[in-house]
């Protein structure tokens, strides 16, 4: 009885499986191996239902994630003409400025070719942070967990081990 409310609580014992002194005893003819087969199939059907309700969680936690990203890009979509048209003005009055002491030509090659660096550096730097991004961390964390149990029960000693 020790071993086998320990190893798994959750999972309900095959009734009649121990006897009051803790010791496999023969239920209907099929002893204790039908103990063990009927522990083995309730562990099974739990270890499914386990994995059904993390697919289930990593697919509630995927489109949770995606409704925020949907929001925060719209967001964005809503400003970012207006930042556009700043950031233009802005460009064409520097320009204008260092035309005052070089061609035009020349001040608006410098204008832009800042700019073509500037954004390329920023791109890259966005490409990077993308690699890092960690999605689903919570179904991660929870399916790791899962296999670290799972495999910690199936190799620990088995309940008919210790008599």
């Amino acid at each position: 009885m020790k071993n086998a409310s320990v190893t798994n609580p959750g999972v309900p014992r095959p009734a009649g499986s121990e006897s009051a002194s803790g010791n496999q005893s023969k239920v209907d003819g099929h002893g204790p191996s039908a103990s063990v087969s009927s522990l083995a199939r309730n562990t099974f059907e739990s270890l499914v239902d386990l994995v059904g309700a993390q697919i289930r969680l990593a697919r509630t936690e995927l489109a949770i994630d995606a409704r925020k990203t949907l929001t925060k890009a719209a967001g964005i979509s809503l400003f970012l003409p207006m930042v556009l048209v700043g950031y233009i003005v802005l460009c064409l009055a520097l320009a204008a400025l260092l035309a005052k002491v070089m061609s035009p030509a020349a001040a608006l090659a410098i204008v832009g070719g800042s700019q073509v660096l500037l954004g390329l550096g920023g791109t890259l730097l966005m490409v990077q942070r993308l690699r890092h991004l960690e999605a689903m961390d919570r179904t991660k964390e929870t399916v790791d967990e899962s296999v670290h149990q799972v495999g910690a029960a199936l190799s620990s000693p088995s309940p008919t081990a210790h008599h």
